[in-house]
């Protein structure tokens, strides 16, 4: 705002140069008037009548015309040298009048040539002369009383300055009313000094001298102002002179206040600062009446020669540090304070009003700056334009539909919304939108320091992906070096969106790091209740929900981390409908970009509820870790993880299990619970391996029954049944090649079957002992009803109905469409029935019926 100041130097200076009965004091005094309103016409002094009329000027007049007039005793005629001394009260000269001739007298109207005006006052002499005037006279006490004074033709007035430079204004003309004090000009008029220059056109200047006071100036048209002096740093000058101290609002500053306005079209310029606005208003100016500081006596006294004919003062050189104009001039008026201080302060307004500097913009309908605070208030209402603040070097935008008060001592703004904060080049910009408030600390080139924001704000964030952000509070601070931001903190109701899902937390902090010259996201961390929910493609319900007590994120390593009352729910499709699976655990959940897991640590559990034609189905999980490793490849390539992006899920601990549950209502209809050291599975293989030792319950008693369900079926795990698979090392379900195998563990693999009638009642038992099972099953979808199509069971295979028949052998292969069970043997393990060695059995489960290749035997129990 230094233009301000600049500008203050010549709005003083003009006030200086504007009438004849006042002075300036410079350094920390203010602005002064000082003329006593009692002075006394001491005489009219004439010189010799005796010389030529004509005396070198070409206006000889006939002889006959001598006496055109007179004054008493007093030929006007050719009067030369005349001259009006004022005194003031005390007796000494205020100021001189006089005129090279008296060229033509009309009643109490005088023509004459070359008039002159001497002024002296407290620290500078004022001479006025012109080519030719007319004064208007009164008669007092016997004595011409000048009333009205007219120069005309290159009317030129000096004030020579105690301790400045002289300052000379060149007028068309200028007319002078001594009793009212005003000054009036319909010409040009240029104002020139070594650090001022000032051209415009017509003048009005009324000064109250009972008061002191200038009581209206105005210049109508000012085409430019210039002011080469710089004042930069410098407590005494000008600019310093009309302002009253914040400390020193008491009597020490009693006076009368006035306002400065440039009007229409108003351009100002100060070095790299640039004003353009409609109306431009310096209010608080302090004229207070002082005490001559002379000793009584003649003020003409010294140097000053009264008579000598003024000389104008050398143009100024170099380029003006100060420059400006207006198509609808300046006006200098009495006002009232605008604050209780009484400091200077400058108004402008414009559609918009503009400030340019180096180091920032700003556009506002209206702008009031504080002097003495050094404060900015912009401000805009309804249907006019917004206010915009643009930090060039800071590489921001500030923009406010309603204020923005900005103070230069501290470096700081305050911005009442709705606005934004908008940062980054056009194409790849973010934007913050506030609702209430945002409050800016800067530096002394208006980089972003920090800012603190009330009321509610969105976001939308310069990112690869487009992403934004919500938030009841935020604070966020810059790097060192202004450019981006180092630290942003997100508090109450946070909200970060991007296209991979949605992040929702109590409080959010953001750390930045430099990256290839830019300020970029760092680390997260998140806390209050954090739950980031994964969005999918076209919208509708959130694939996957993800909630704990704190969550932390890397940016460069793309790792990140939740802790405490750590909750996932999954939405995975099936059969057009959604099932939802919740996860939990105790410790953490950490991912690791580089090697695409999510490591989940410490009693995870999962539960997946849903209900289907009044039967509620409940599956459930527990291990002491899980792994989900990811597939680059197939991950979603609008972002975020889908179900064809998981390329297998690990699940291990000292005991992990598996079940599934069914109900109508209260009833249990089946159950089923699958126990091992290990759960892998494989989404490219579709592939279920179970470690062991482990085992698998199987209870469907009050499954649906269906033709299939008899008592002489076998080895169906979806009909109504009690089964039993126990101690196998290793089982693995295949669902793309549809089979399930197992091994033996350290004891034989274990099969135990029972079917179920229709009326509840359970069947024969049939069990089986084997070192290896493999069942080939049959599913027409994803969802739909299994069923065992084939059975093959190796390496040593013991088959046994309880009260009927064991059948031992080394192979065996059951088919459920034919019903046959054969078994065949070896040297390791004969085929064996009922303690008979055969080569081999056939057994008919349906039936009953088997046949041996043992002579005689082929019957039915």
């Amino acid at each position: 705002m230094e233009f301000f100041k600049k500008f203050l130097l010549f709005a003083f200076t003009l006030l200086v140069c504007a009438g004849v009965y006042y002075a300036v004091r410079f350094y920390k005094e203010p602005v002064v008037i000082e003329v006593d309103d009692d002075y006394t016409i001491v005489e009219v002094e004439q010189d010799s009548q005796g010389q030529d009329a004509g005396n070198g000027d070409g206006d000889a007049k006939p002889a006959e015309d001598k006496k055109a007039g007179s004054i008493g005793d007093t030929e006007i005629g050719q009067t030369e040298q005349s001259e009006f001394k004022l005194l003031d009260k005390d007796g000494n000269v205020a100021s001189r009048f006089g005129f090279e001739k008296l060229l033509h007298k009309d009643g109490m109207r005088w023509t004459i040539r070359e008039p002159r005006l001497t002024v002296y006052g407290d620290g500078y002499t004022c001479k006025l002369n012109s080519v030719s005037g007319t004064i208007t006279v009164e008669m007092q006490t016997g004595k011409p009383k000048p009333v009205i004074a007219e120069f005309e033709e290159d009317v030129h007035v000096k004030f020579i300055l105690e301790g400045r430079s002289d300052v000379d204004i060149d007028l068309s003309s200028l007319s002078y009313h001594i009793e009212r004090n005003e000054l009036t000009s319909d010409g040009t008029l240029e104002l020139l000094s070594d650090f001022l220059e000032l051209k415009g056109k017509g003048l009005n200047l009324r000064y109250e001298s009972k008061e002191n006071m200038i009581s209206y100036l105005k210049i109508d048209y000012v085409n430019s102002i210039k002011v080469f002096e710089d004042i930069e740093g410098e407590e005494g000058g000008i600019a310093s002179g009309g302002q009253a101290s914040p400390e020193k609002t008491g009597d020490a500053e009693k006076g009368d206040y006035y306002s400065l306005s440039l009007n229409g079209d108003v351009n100002l310029k100060y070095k790299q600062q640039n004003v353009s606005c409609e109306r431009l208003v310096i209010n608080n100016i302090l004229w207070k009446a002082g005490e001559s500081e002379k000793e009584n006596g003649d003020k003409s006294s010294g140097d000053v020669d009264a008579y000598a004919q003024p000389e104008k003062t050398d143009q100024p050189k170099g380029k003006p540090s100060l420059a400006a104009s207006c198509k609808n001039g300046l006006e200098f008026a009495p006002s009232e304070k605008t604050n209780p201080a009484g400091s200077i302060s400058v108004e402008i307004a414009g559609s918009p009003a503009k400030l340019s500097s180096p180091e920032a913009n700003a556009d506002s309908p209206r702008i009031f700056y504080d002097t003495a605070k050094q404060t900015a208030e912009l401000t805009s209402k309804a249907g006019e334009s917004e206010i915009k603040l643009s930090s060039k070097s800071g590489g921001y935008q500030l923009l406010s539909s309603s204020s923005m008060r900005l103070s230069r001592k501290d470096f700081t703004a305050f911005v009442e919304g709705p606005g934004r904060l908008v940062s980054g080049e056009q194409g790849s910009r973010s934007v913050l939108k506030f609702k209430s408030s945002l409050d800016i600390a800067l530096t002394e080139k208006y980089k972003l320091k920090s800012a603190e924001i009330e009321g509610g704000l969105t976001a939308e964030l310069l990112s690869d992906s487009p992403q934004s952000l919500s938030a009841d509070r935020a604070f966020l601070k810059a790097s060192p070096d202004g450019e981006g931001i180092s630290e942003l903190k997100l508090r109450e109701n946070v909200s970060l969106v991007n296209n991979t899902g949605i992040l929702k937390a109590g409080s959010v902090d953001v750390s930045f790091d430099e990256q290839s010259g830019r300020m970029m996201p760092a680390e997260a961390l998140a806390t209050q209740n954090p739950t980031l929910s994964a969005s999918v493609s076209g919208g509708g319900q959130n694939s996957a929900v993800f909630s704990s007590e704190q969550m932390e994120y890397d940016f460069t390593s793309q790792a990140a981390r939740a802790s405490g009352d750590i909750n996932l729910r999954l939405n995975l499709p099936a059969q057009g409908r959604t099932l939802p699976l919740d996860i939990e655990c105790d410790n953490d959940v950490v991912y690791n970009a580089e090697s695409e897991k999510i490591e989940f640590s410490g009693n995870v559990a999962g539960k997946s509820s849903t209900e289907n034609n009044s039967i509620s189905e409940v599956t459930k999980f527990t291990c002491e870790e899980m792994i989900v490793k990811l597939s680059r490849e197939e991950q979603n390539p609008e972002g975020g993880i889908s179900p064809s992006s998981i390329e297998s899920i690990y699940l291990t601990g000292e005991e992990v299990t598996a079940s599934n549950r069914k109900f109508t209502g209260d009833k249990l209809i089946s159950a089923m619970k699958l126990t091992g050291k290990d759960i892998n599975y494989s989404a490219v293989d579709k592939q279920i391996d179970v470690s062991g030792p482990g085992r698998i319950e199987v209870n469907n008693k009050n499954v649906q029954p269906d033709e299939s369900n008899k008592d002489d079926s076998a080895f169906d795990l979806t009909a109504r049944c009690f089964a039993l698979v126990d101690n196998f090392s290793r089982l693995t379900i295949n669902r793309n090649r549809q089979f399930i195998t197992a091994r033996r563990a350290d004891e034989p693999l274990r099969i135990g079957y029972i079917p179920v009638d229709s009326q509840g009642q359970a069947g024969r038992e049939k069990l089986l002992d084997a070192g290896r099972l493999r069942l080939e099953y049959s599913q027409q979808s994803e969802e739909g009803k299994l069923k065992i199509s084939d059975v093959s069971a190796s390496g040593g295979v013991s088959y046994f109905e309880p009260d009927r028949f064991t059948l031992i052998g080394e192979d065996l292969s059951y088919s459920s469409e034919s019903g046959l069970l054969e078994i065949t043997g070896s040297e390791e393990n004969p085929c064996v029935l009922n303690n008979n060695v055969v080569e081999e059995i056939i057994y008919n489960v349906k039936t009953g019926d088997f046949k041996t290749s043992l002579e005689g035997i082929s019957r039915t129990w």
